[in-house]
């Protein structure tokens, strides 16, 4: 039985190579000019997945996975025409496949050798999983790592021995104006300190080096952008432990002080100043304070305060004062308390209190409808101690108008948004039916066309389907009217324009319309009493008449008869509009006027369920009432009412009261 060996190795002055071949840690293939396996060590067939023996004299294709194979035997061929002793796809992850058809990542040494006449490779084979997996995990801890440093409002950055960056967060490129990528490897003091301090700072660095890890430093220096912008940085420094990949490593965090600084140094000026001008400090101070009465006394929509232990009034400036008809004077050493609304006066005490202890405040305080905002700070004297408060009262009633109204109109948005959305999704289902309907109908009508022996006998058949048709194009139309006429009234685009017309003029109108909408046997039963003029906006009530009447004969049978009757009294139109249809189950009859509610008897009948809120809208907007009584199985009956004549309005023609 063949057991893998290199068949030329048979003397026995070459077993102790025989036993090296077949004991290898790495995967040994010995491979001839053509691509065939000669021979194989185990730990080959063990990475592989075959049996002793069982590689030998397969083509060493059938070992590389199936995507590769069919390019493999070129790159074999180049390597037989200029053979050197070199690695496997120098600089790309190889991949081998075993028996079963999995693969793996390896490395691979290829070897050029000749055995009598014979070119031959010897093929060294690592399968190098676990340290590819180790480098994945590695990098995303340094991922995670890295993701904790961008998060840190502080400067990060690691250098190596030669100063070099090898890590640089989010904040200290920001400082830098550089991407992380770009920083990387750059000479930390030559191209980001500011060159007059290189010499300093490569001092400090050069000697942490040195030192054992651990070994922390503190300096300031300041870095320069790429615009040649300086920022001073507080810098901690702290020597990290050997790695082997980076001996000599530095952690530098750093806080950006350079307002700080600044303000260090404009403040020293000052003093510089302020110690020259000794004599005159005294009448600089008295103009000083001379100005600061007169930016308090003219402090708009608020005051500034200084207030004692007892709450009580030191100071009292500002614009807001005069508004409510007070003066300084009225103020000065009384209580704060009393100027405070009673039902949370204790409440507003206790926190200024508290600013006593140090704790700044910011109060809010709601008074005869105007809001106040108080930002209260201690006021320490020379010893250190806090006597007094400041208390600065800005009113911001406008402020919180307009955020209280602009929340209004986002909620408004929102809702708007919302109703057109859940409008959309209904409104696509209730379309497929009619759709369907129609193209059904239509396409009987044409073979009814080409079929029909003459034009009685084409009408007598293809009569139903026009209805149909009809029927269903004015259902289509009626889920278009409820969208228009909720999109109006959402957006506050519905005016009420009212104008003389008369209402028995109308409804005769829209009973001949509707004529042509019947079910089969359905009559209209229309009565009207009285005068006939009004004065209102024909078109909502036109709108508001046309959807219930349309409901009647939707929700009605066949042979069923609607009644539309109207009376004119002397100040008052009551409209009445009665079907014998499916009627209102009794636990629904409080929610039929809202958006989208649907009768639960009605949920296999058309419709959007916005009919009876649009007419609920319209009746509101014409100052009218509406009601209505049902009984579940015999018919329902809406009662309308409305005010004979509407006071007539300026027209604006961009808002029109229609749908």
């Amino acid at each position: 039985m063949d057991t893998g060996k290199i068949p030329l190795i048979t003397s026995e002055e070459n077993n102790f190579y025989q036993v090296m071949f077949d004991s290898a840690a790495e995967g040994m293939l010995v491979v001839d000019h053509q691509g065939a396996i000669l021979s194989a060590n185990p730990r080959a067939h063990e990475l592989f997945g075959f049996e002793t023996g069982e590689m030998n004299g397969l083509k060493v294709e059938a070992l590389i996975p199936k995507k590769y194979a069919g390019s493999h035997a070129g790159h074999r061929e180049g390597f037989q025409k200029h053979p050197s002793r070199r690695p496997m796809g120098y600089g790309r992850d190889l991949y081998a496949q075993r028996k079963s058809g999995s693969t793996f990542p390896v490395e691979i040494s290829l070897n050029h050798f000749i055995h009598g006449d014979q070119p031959l490779t010897m093929a060294l084979i690592t399968d190098i999983t676990a340290r590819k997996k180790a480098e994945k995990e590695a990098l995303i801890e340094k991922s995670r790592a890295q993701t904790y440093l961008d998060m840190a409002e502080t400067l990060f950055v690691v250098t190596d021995a030669d100063h070099r960056v090898t890590l640089i967060n989010k904040k200290a490129t920001t400082v830098l104006g550089v991407d992380e990528n770009v920083a990387l490897d750059h000479h930390w003091i030559e191209d980001y300190v500011a060159s007059d301090d290189g010499k300093k700072v490569r001092a400090i660095y050069d000697e942490l080096v040195r030192e054992s890890p651990g070994t922390i430093r503190t300096s300031s220096f300041p870095l320069c952008d790429t615009a040649g912008n300086k920022r001073m940085i507080a810098w901690h420094h702290i020597r990290l432990e050997e790695d082997e990949g980076n001996p000599g490593s530095i952690l530098s965090s750093g806080e950006d002080i350079t307002e700080q600084h600044a303000y260090q140094e404009k403040l020293r000026i000052i003093n510089a100043e302020l110690e020259s001008r000794v004599i005159d400090r005294t009448r600089e101070l008295e103009k000083s304070q001379r100005l600061y009465s007169t930016i308090a006394r003219n402090f708009p929509n608020g005051t500034i305060n200084v207030l004692d232990r007892d709450l009580a009034y030191v100071f009292v400036e500002g614009k807001e004062l005069y508004k409510l008809g007070i003066t300084s004077k009225d103020l000065i050493g009384t209580p704060i308390a009393e100027r405070l609304p009673v039902q949370t006066a204790d409440r507003i005490v206790g926190e200024l209190q508290e600013v006593f202890d140090g704790k700044p405040r910011v109060i809010e305080v709601a008074q005869r409808g105007n809001y106040y905002v108080l930002n209260a700070v201690p006021l320490s004297d020379t010893n250190g101690q806090i006597n007094q408060i400041l208390v600065v009262e800005h009113n911001v009633t406008a402020q919180k108008k307009a955020e209280d109204d602009m929340q209004q109109a986002l909620h408004k948005e929102k809702q708007l948004n919302e109703l057109k959305t859940r409008f959309v999704s209904m409104a696509s289902h209730e379309f497929r039916t009619p759709l369907a309907t129609i193209l059904s109908s239509s396409g009987l009508i044409e073979k009814h066309m080409e079929r029909a022996e003459s034009l009685e006998s084409f009408k007598e058949k293809v009569g139903k389907h026009f209805h149909r048709i009809r029927s269903n194009v004015n259902n289509l139309t009626g889920i278009l009217n409820d969208f228009l006429s909720l999109d109006k009234l959402e957006g506050g685009l519905v005016r009420v324009v009212p104008k003389a017309f008369s209402i028995l003029q109308l409804e005769e109108d829209l009973v001949e319309e509707f004529g042509h909408m019947t079910r089969e046997g359905q009559v209209i039963d229309h009565v009207h009493e009285g005068e006939d003029q009004v004065v209102l906006d024909e078109q909502m009530v036109r709108n508001i008449l046309n959807n219930l009447i349309s409901n009647a004969i939707k929700y009605s049978g066949d042979h069923s008869t609607i009644f539309l009757r109207s009376r004119l009294s002397q100040d008052t139109l009551t409209i009445e509009i009665e079907d014998q249809g499916i009627g209102i189950p009794e636990s629904d009859m409080d929610h039929m006027f809202e958006r989208f509610f649907r009768a639960r008897n009605a949920t296999n009948i058309q419709g959007t369920g916005l009919g009876l809120n649009i007419v609920k809208r319209y009746v509101d907007l014409l100052h009218g009432e509406v009601s209505l009584r049902s009984e579940q199985n015999k018919g329902t009956i809406f009662i309308l009412s409305f005010p004979r004549e509407l006071p007539n309005e300026k027209e604006n023609p961009t808002h029109r009261g229609q749908s």
